[in-house]
């Protein structure tokens, strides 16, 4: 088994789709957390100067969270048992996706007017519109009772549930899952796998 270095700051962010690959292959990784004074220093040694990076058996760091997850979900087989199944896992990812601006602007919002008119979006516009995408989705596969491709969970669940999880925690699970029962299904069903579970009880608690 090859050994896992993963470097991202103490956030969910741009690097919770990869913790959770770990968390549902099994496979232990060094978690390692930059703080923001770190960083500065850090930044020069980075490829691209950005985090998160993967190093694998001491390897050459891999930037880019998406080919970091594209990387760790093919080696614990999590994307797919042919292509067809990978194409409708990025078809899924890509959607669930969407919502990644929305939450950089609130993240970087510099007023409470500001925000509160970003919270109204979500709410209102664009958590209904994708959730609407992603329960249709979810429902060709098994009537939405299981997973988002074939019996067994997969990337394109692990990605969807980390952005359920910023939206739930925005405007509360009831305000965004409520006309989407199956998704809402899905949410808890990701949530209650054993390993899974086990992260989210040990991973540090952080806003996004």
């Amino acid at each position: 088994m090859p050994s896992y270095k993963f470097t991202y700051f103490s956030a969910r962010g741009a690097g919770e789709t990869s913790r959770l690959l770990f968390a549902a292959a099994g496979v232990e990784y060094e978690d390692v957390r930059v703080t923001h004074p770190q960083w500065p220093v850090l930044k020069p040694t980075m490829p691209f100067g950005q985090l998160p990076v993967l190093e694998v058996d001491d390897g050459e760091p891999m930037p880019q969270s998406r080919a970091i997850e594209n990387y760790l979900a093919r080696e614990f087989g999590l994307y797919g048992s042919d292509s067809w199944e990978t194409a409708t896992i990025d078809v899924v990812n890509e959607t669930a996706r969407e919502f990644k601006p929305m939450f950089a602007s609130l993240f970087h919002a510099k007023t409470p007017e500001a925000k509160k008119e970003l919270v109204t979006d979500l709410s209102e516009n664009l958590a209904p519109k994708l959730f609407g995408h992603l329960e249709k989705y979810l429902k060709k596969n098994n009537g939405g009772e299981g997973w988002f491709v074939g019996n067994s969970m997969s990337y394109a669940d692990l990605v969807t549930f980390a952005v359920m999880e910023n939206v739930v925690g925005t405007i509360t699970e009831d305000v965004a899952l409520k006309n989407f029962p199956k998704l809402r299904g899905h949410f808890k069903r990701v949530a209650s796998q054993e390993r899974i579970a086990t992260w989210l009880e040990k991973r540090p608690v952080t806003q996004f």
